[in-house]
């Protein structure tokens, strides 16, 4: 491994590490409470086989497996829960309900989500505001998922079958009656009068909260995507899931099981899913040891294999692939506030193609 990957190694363990000692735990007796009052439980509730919390959330959310008995069953569920006595956390704003309802409402229509089974929206019970979901057993690709885990351990035919299935699962995604679901009341939206508008709104609540020095930049970028943004018949749009790398991806015998982590969703044009997954493979193939970076597909592969499993022909990567580096920057400056001192610069230095995509003619 290089110097250079072994740094974006530590770079990424600091920008999440840097996040998790203000997650508050969550006490047992308060989730037990949680199901206990719901309309759908009998009996006594008891919570078990905890795990995940405080020391071990992710960047953006709290996190808690556990075994729940009630109502004379037993099962294992997932409690994610808003980090919003951090404030070091990622977005100003975490919409609990919004992604409580989108899974909901995925899940009924056959998509490989988990279920939201029960949710808090206000915190009164949990003390802060969270859901619980059904746990789905499986593997999770890892977020850097040619360095290590299920997607760089498998063989070249084996990688491409599992890569496939990702393509199919994001045709799931795009292909959804976003429309019939009302799935818009579900997913990001800081007002606007347009689509893109909506979307990179709501990321600027973020901008302006973090306000880092590059905010009027990144203002004038925010400014000329929505000027510049095409024109979309609602037809032409879909569901989008913002955040479509391979780590949120969970498999089970080669198959998607669950598509995880719905925080980033919009109604935009499936374009930008693509788009944002070609960033995400750039960003690690740039920092990646040859006999890593030969394995990432390029963006022309990606896009290719893209329209060969969906049938679709994409038409505005361009101008998406300059859209997804402004929420990129967004979020990638929030995270860059809470990392130790001697690693901001060099964290800085590596979004420079991100400025350059944003900035591009």
């Amino acid at each position: 491994m290089t110097e250079q990957s072994v740094d974006l190694k530590r770079v990424i363990d600091a920008s999440v590490g840097a996040n998790k000692p203000k997650f508050s735990d969550i006490d047992p007796s308060r989730i037990a409470a949680l199901i206990s009052g719901q309309p759908d439980v009998e009996g006594a509730v008891t919570v078990s086989d905890i795990s995940g919390g405080g020391a071990s959330a992710g960047a953006s959310s709290g996190i808690v497996v556990f075994r729940a008995k009630h109502s004379g069953t037993e099962a294992r569920f997932v409690l994610r829960y808003a980090p919003l006595s951090n404030d070091h956390r990622i977005f100003y704003e975490y919409d609990v309900t919004g992604q409580f309802e989108l899974q909901r409402r995925l899940h009924a229509a056959g998509l490989p989500v988990s279920n939201g089974r029960w949710i808090d929206p206000d915190g009164g019970t949990l003390g802060l505001p969270g859901y619980i979901m059904d746990h789905v057993e499986g593997v999770v690709a890892d977020g850097s998922a040619f360095t290590g885990g299920l997607i760089a351990e498998a063989d070249a035919p084996r990688r491409a079958r599992l890569i496939d299935r990702i393509y199919g699962a994001m045709d799931r995604i795009h292909s959804v009656d976003w429309q019939a679901l009302g799935l818009h009341s579900c997913t990001r939206n800081g007002g606007g009068e347009t689509p893109v508008a909506r979307y990179l709104n709501w990321f600027w609540k973020t901008a302006e909260w973090v306000n880092p020095p590059d905010l009027a930049r990144l203002d004038t970028i925010r400014r000329r995507l929505i000027a510049d943004a095409p024109t979309h018949h609602p037809d032409d749009l879909s569901l989008v899931h913002g955040d479509p790398g391979l780590g949120n991806y969970m498999f089970r015998n080669d198959e998607v099981v669950c598509i995880l982590d719905w925080e980033l969703s919009g109604i935009l044009h499936p374009d930008m899913d693509v788009a944002m997954q070609c960033s995400l493979n750039d960003f690690f193939r740039a920092a990646a040891p040859p006999d890593i970076a030969e394995k990432i597909p390029s963006q022309q592969d990606w896009i290719a294999g893209y329209e060969r499993v969906t049938g679709r022909r994409l038409k505005q990567f361009d101008y998406y692939r300059k859209l997804v580096a402004l929420p990129s920057l967004i979020v990638s400056l929030s995270m860059n506030r809470n990392m130790p001192p001697d690693m901001q610069a060099g964290h800085r230095q590596m979004l420079e193609p991100l400025w350059a995509a944003a900035e591009a003619n």
